[in-house]
């Protein structure tokens, strides 16, 4: 039988959304979709068409994920800077016209987006080539999904790339703190720079190509 067509047991355990699969696993919902379709993930759907997950096997999962000791430092680096993120996305906003868009759903739905990233660029800092590739095509999903949803508030490309721009600061200031405490010699650190510099900008382009294809569908759609 097809995972999709599973029905919880007594011995599946609690399920969970996929928004909240996509919280737990550290990705995006269009990853999540992907493992569920090729089996990585079991999956059932509700009467409602509503995909459900069953938690233990998330968090299984997190833990037989090969996430090297330094993605782990790194990443715990980067989510301990949220207090900053939250704060500095506060004194940018006053005035941002582009910000009254966002209700509460969006919101959140933009900070699980965040999350998923930081994982990303986390690994993608200190994993091997074929890891970083994939990162880098899960960053892209991210990226695509969150420019989509920019387009779908009405936000236009300037302010979706201002709002986007906003998660580069912590996460470069997050990484010059885990530098300075592993002391790393200055082409290591140079390297990462340049590492995380590129999967910032290709994630950028991705953004901004997932938008503009979402505004001119929508243009097409009112005509």
């Amino acid at each position: 039988m097809p995972d999709s067509l599973l029905r919880p047991t007594p011995h599946s355990g609690r399920s969970v959304s996929i928004s909240r699969a996509a919280e737990i696993l550290g990705v995006n919902q269009a990853t999540v979709r992907q493992w569920s379709d090729t089996g990585k993930v079991r999956v059932y759907t509700t009467p409602g068409g509503h995909r459900r997950f069953f938690e233990a096997d998330l968090l299984q999962l997190t833990t037989s994920r090969a996430v090297p000791a330094q993605s782990r430092a790194l990443t715990a680096v980067l989510l301990a800077s949220g207090n900053q993120y939250e704060a500095l996305v506060r004194r940018c906003v006053v005035g941002s016209s582009w910000f009254s868009a966002f209700d509460d759903l969006a919101r959140r739905k933009f900070r699980i987006l965040g999350s998923s990233m930081l994982t990303l660029v986390s690994t993608y800092l200190t994993a091997n080539r074929r890891e970083r590739e994939r990162c880098l095509a899960e960053g892209r999903e991210v990226a695509m999904e969150y420019g989509a949803e920019a387009a779908r508030l009405g936000l236009s490309l300037p302010e979706a790339t201002e709002a986007f721009l906003l998660f580069r600061t912590p996460v470069l200031e997050g990484l010059n703190r885990w530098l300075r405490k592993g002391s790393p010699t200055p082409r290591e650190a140079d390297e990462l720079h340049r590492r995380v510099s590129q999967f910032m900008d290709q994630v950028l382009l991705s953004m901004a190509g997932a938008h503009e294809a979402c505004q001119a569908t929508r243009s097409v759609e009112t005509h």
